[in-house]
Protein backbone atom coordinates (compact mmCIF):
# COMPACT_ATOMS: atom_id res chain seq x y z
CA UNK A 1 0.00 0.00 0.00
CA UNK A 2 2.82 2.54 1.29
CA UNK A 3 5.23 1.94 -2.66
CA UNK A 4 1.23 2.28 -4.67
CA UNK A 5 0.84 5.62 -2.37
CA UNK A 6 4.28 6.55 -3.15
CA UNK A 7 3.75 5.96 -6.73
CA UNK A 8 0.55 7.81 -6.66
CA UNK A 9 2.63 11.15 -5.50
CA UNK A 10 5.30 10.81 -7.81
CA UNK A 11 2.62 11.17 -10.68
CA UNK A 12 2.24 14.77 -8.85
CA UNK A 13 4.73 17.19 -9.74
CA UNK A 14 4.45 19.01 -6.83
CA UNK A 15 4.48 16.37 -4.67
CA UNK A 16 7.93 14.77 -3.97
CA UNK A 17 9.16 12.50 -1.12
CA UNK A 18 11.33 13.70 1.04
CA UNK A 19 14.81 12.29 1.39
CA UNK A 20 16.19 10.51 4.71
CA UNK A 21 20.00 10.56 5.19
CA UNK A 22 22.04 8.64 6.68
CA UNK A 23 19.87 5.10 6.40
CA UNK A 24 22.57 2.71 4.50
CA UNK A 25 20.61 -0.59 5.95
CA UNK A 26 17.72 -2.55 6.56
CA UNK A 27 19.00 -2.20 10.61
CA UNK A 28 19.12 1.35 10.50
CA UNK A 29 15.60 1.86 8.92
CA UNK A 30 14.31 -0.61 11.43
CA UNK A 31 16.16 0.80 14.25
CA UNK A 32 15.48 4.29 13.46
CA UNK A 33 11.59 3.68 12.70
CA UNK A 34 11.57 1.64 16.26
CA UNK A 35 13.11 5.07 17.63
CA UNK A 36 11.16 8.03 16.14
CA UNK A 37 7.82 5.60 16.24
CA UNK A 38 7.70 3.96 19.43
CA UNK A 39 4.27 5.34 20.60
CA UNK A 40 2.35 4.61 17.42
CA UNK A 41 3.91 1.33 15.87
CA UNK A 42 5.51 -2.36 17.27
CA UNK A 43 8.29 -3.55 15.09
CA UNK A 44 8.51 -7.32 15.66
CA UNK A 45 11.88 -8.31 14.88
CA UNK A 46 11.66 -11.32 13.42
CA UNK A 47 8.78 -10.60 10.70
CA UNK A 48 10.83 -6.92 9.75
CA UNK A 49 13.60 -8.31 9.22
CA UNK A 50 12.10 -10.82 6.79
CA UNK A 51 10.47 -8.35 4.81
CA UNK A 52 12.99 -5.48 4.86
CA UNK A 53 14.80 -7.54 2.27
CA UNK A 54 12.03 -6.23 0.24
CA UNK A 55 13.17 -2.88 0.02
CA UNK A 56 15.97 -2.31 -2.79
CA UNK A 57 16.24 1.38 -1.47
CA UNK A 58 16.74 1.08 2.33
CA UNK A 59 15.23 4.88 2.65
CA UNK A 60 12.50 3.56 1.66
CA UNK A 61 11.74 1.23 4.20
CA UNK A 62 12.19 4.15 7.03
CA UNK A 63 9.71 6.14 4.60
CA UNK A 64 7.18 3.03 4.89
CA UNK A 65 7.62 2.94 8.61
CA UNK A 66 6.76 6.66 8.46
CA UNK A 67 3.39 6.48 6.74
CA UNK A 68 2.18 3.38 8.72
CA UNK A 69 2.87 5.63 11.93
CA UNK A 70 1.51 8.66 10.83
CA UNK A 71 -0.70 9.32 6.96
CA UNK A 72 -2.28 4.60 7.58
Amino acid sequence: MFLQAQRSKAADQDSQPADVPGIETTDEAIDGARNDFTSRIEVLDGRASKEASQFEQRELLYAAFNWLATTY
